[in-house]
């Protein structure tokens, strides 16, 4: 599992009361503790003329099953405003490792880095029920795995960034929870993938996204904040996660130069949606397109040229991922319509045209 940023959840609302730099920062600990991260940094100073904290190397730590994800903002700043709020502000630099190691002593490490410098946060409410708010024109994402001879890289731009989320601790009868969710609006998404290796040339693979969005929720029970990291083997049982990404247009291309000719791949859709939820024992998947497109163009010996389009698609899966001794439900489906294939390829399937 990777986690792109430190503080992706840090979202708000209108002034409710007056909160402190410090409910702020523990709240952050108290989500991350519910995946056993735990939050540190090295010094805490006073900000400019005095007035809030300044916290330096703001790190967290997580260990999922083989991975361990560090991620790190060189300096964090909150500020108390005049209306009880606090506006965060994040240094320039700001970066993730994964090191996943293997059975055999091995590790594969990935690496990113990304700048939240722009990003606007205000934060408002009362130390048990914290709302964010923020904003900003552009934010940008950097990951490097693999080394020299073989491995990828990713560069990901994201602008008209805004959103909403909430951090809440509720009494319950089975004892305290914290319900974490928010709601994102990316006004564009692009992406640039490179694989490269010593025996083949590039792979590039771009992808633009428009009228993106995102909503998450996420509830657990509420636990003591851990001064190091708790290693988690699979994502923790009692927790309860939801998430749901819509986009409106996407394009995409993929390019592979074989040396004897060049394979492109063209894809896109109207719109579409997917959708994940983790409960307990129990994994759900959703996904729907409208108007996809998929299409190859070869100049490679052997290899088929052809357009494909969809006028819908939908997919559902609920499944079990735990070993356990009480029956869960399975179901699956997958429906499309609209299928069309390039005539050209249509008649190779089937040369009489006995399907119509």
């Amino acid at each position: 599992m990777k986690r792109i940023a430190l503080v992706f959840t840090l979202v708000g609302t209108p002034a409710l009361a007056e909160i402190t730099p410090l409910d702020v920062i523990e709240s952050w600990r108290t989500v991350y503790a519910g995946l056993g991260e735990a939050i540190t940094y090295d010094s805490v100073q006073a900000g400019a003329n005095g007035k809030g904290m300044l916290l330096n190397n703001l790190t967290s730590v997580g260990i999922l099953a083989n991975i361990t994800t560090t991620s790190r903002f060189d300096w964090v700043l909150l500020v108390p405003d005049s209306e009880g709020g606090i506006e965060i502000t994040f240094s320039p630099f700001g970066e993730k490792v994964d090191v996943e190691r293997a059975a055999d002593g091995g590790e594969d490490i990935t690496r990113a880095t990304f700048d939240f410098s722009a990003l606007s946060l205000h934060a408002t409410g009362y130390p048990s029920d914290i709302r964010y708010r923020y904003s900003a024109p552009q934010l940008t994402y950097s990951e490097h795995s693999g080394d020299d001879d073989f491995g990828t890289q990713l560069e990901v731009t994201i602008t008209e960034f805004s959103g909403e989320a909430t951090s809440i601790t509720n009494v319950t009868e089975s004892g305290p929870q914290v319900a974490d969710g928010g709601d994102f609006s990316f006004g564009r998404v692009e992406l640039l993938e490179e694989s490269y290796s010593l025996i083949a040339e590039p792979v590039v693979v771009r992808v633009v996204a428009q009228n993106a969005g995102l909503s998450y929720n996420w509830s657990f029970p509420l636990t003591d904040i851990p001064l190091a990291s708790v290693p988690l083997t699979d994502f923790p049982p009692q927790s309860d996660l939801e998430v749901e990404l819509m986009t409106g247009q996407v394009m995409g291309v993929q390019t592979e130069d074989g040396g004897l000719g060049v394979r492109t791949i063209d894809f896109g859709q109207e719109n579409g949606t997917f959708s994940a939820q983790i409960a307990h024992n129990q994994f759900r998947f959703g996904m729907t397109s409208k108007n996809g497109t998929f299409g190859v163009e070869s100049s490679l010996l052997g290899q088929p040229s052809f357009d494909v389009s969809l006028a819908s698609l939908q997919t559902h899966l609920t499944m079990p991922f735990r070993k356990t001794t009480t029956p869960a439900p399975f179901s699956a489906s997958f429906t499309v319509n609209g299928f069309a294939l390039d005539p050209a390829e249509w008649a190779k399937v089937d040369p009489e045209n006995s399907m119509g």
